[in-house]
C-alpha cells in the first residue's frame, strides 16, 4: 500500500525515469495499472489453496481472463487505450471482492474481522495527508531534475509512512514469524 500510493503520487517522475518523457502521454494508463497492483495486493486466493480448493482458483482465473478480454474490447472502443486499463482494474476489484466474500465463508469469520478497518482507514488518512505534502513538495522542487525530485519526494513519503506505522509493521512481522 505504502509503496504504490507513493508511486501514484510521484507517477510523472516514475514514468519519466522508467520510460522517458516522450511516453508521459501514457501516464493515466500507468496510474491505472498501479491501482491494479494495489487492488491485487488484497488477494485472498491463498486461502483457497490452503483449503484444497485449487480448481476454483483455476475457474476464477479463466472467468476473469474472459471478462477482462470482453470488457477491454468494449471499453477500448468507448475510451481508447485507457479503457483496457480500466477494464483490468474493474475485473481485479470484482475478483478480490469475490475472494474476500468466499474466504469469509471458508474460515467462518466476518470480513470486518479479516480486515482491520481501523488500521486501514488510518493508513488511508495518513497517505492522503502525506500526498498533499508531496504534491506541494513537487511544486516547490519543480526545477530539480526528475530523478532527484523523485528520490526526495518518494523517499520522504515512504520513509515517513514507514516510521509512523513502525509499531504496526513490527506487530505484523512478529505475528507472521510466530505462525
Amino acid at each position: 500500500w505504502i509503496l504504490v500510493t507513493g508511486a501514484i503520487i510521484c507517477s510523472t517522475d516514475f514514468m519519466t525515469l522508467l520510460y522517458g518523457a516522450k511516453y508521459i502521454v501514457g501516464l493515466p494508463i500507468f496510474v491505472c495499472y498501479l491501482l491494479v497492483s494495489l487492488v491485487k495486493f488484497a488477494n485472498f486466493s491463498f486461502i483457497f489453496s490452503c483449503a484444497g480448493r485449487t480448481k476454483i482458483i483455476l475457474k476464477i482465473s479463466v472467468i476473469s481472463l474472459l471478462l477482462n478480454v470482453v470488457l477491454s474490447v468494449f471499453l477500448f472502443y468507448l475510451m481508447g487505450p485507457i479503457g483496457c486499463a480500466i477494464a483490468t482494474l474493474v475485473v481485479s476489484i470484482i475478483i478480490v471482492v469475490y475472494y474476500l466474500y468466499e474466504t469469509t465463508a471458508i474460515i467462518s469469520v466476518s470480513p470486518f474481522k479479516l480486515i482491520e478497518l481501523r488500521s486501514f482507514f488510518r493508513l488511508i488518512a495518513q497517505s492522503l495527508l502525506l500526498c498533499v505534502l508531496v504534491l506541494i513538495g513537487q511544486k516547490v522542487l519543480i526545477d530539480l531534475h526528475h530523478l532527484l525530485r523523485l528520490v526526495l519526494t518518494y523517499g520522504i513519503y515512504v520513509a515517513v509512512l514507514l516510521f509512523i506505522n513502525r509499531a504496526t509493521i513490527k506487530r505484523y512481522l512478529i505475528a507472521l514469524n510466530n505462525n
